[in-house]
Parts: structure tokens; C-alpha cells; sequence
């Protein structure tokens, strides 16, 4: 999830969400830092800090 969305949003609906920011393709989130994550992604161990790709290998 980019900054463009609404990390509240995403914690209401009960997703799965990591943000990251200044990015402008694939390439860019898998180095990408982790900004914040919903419960759901904490629970999934995908932590703010820990690179984009990091966060996408936790997911599976």
C-alpha cells in the first residue's frame, strides 16, 4: 500500500496493509521501508522498519 491510501481505512476493513512511500514501481517497494502496517500485518509479523520485500515474503 502506497501513501496515496488510508492506513484507517484498512484497519477498519480488517486487512492486511503495509505502507510504504516514495515509490514509483515494483522495483521501488521491494526496497522500500516499511512505514506502518495494520494489526492484521502485525499479526502476519510484518513490522514497520523491515523492507518492502521483507514484508511480501511474511505474507505467504
Amino acid at each position: 500500500m502506497c501513501g496515496f491510501l488510508n492506513m484507517d481505512s484498512a484497519e477498519k476493513l480488517n486487512v492486511t496493509a503495509a505502507m510504504v512511500s516514495g515509490v514509483k514501481d515494483f522495483n521501488d517497494i521491494l526496497k522500500a521501508e516499511v512505514r506502518a502496517v495494520t494489526s492484521e500485518a502485525g499479526k502476519k509479523g510484518i513490522r514497520p522498519g523491515m523492507t518492502g520485500k521483507d514484508a511480501i515474503k511474511l505474507l505467504f
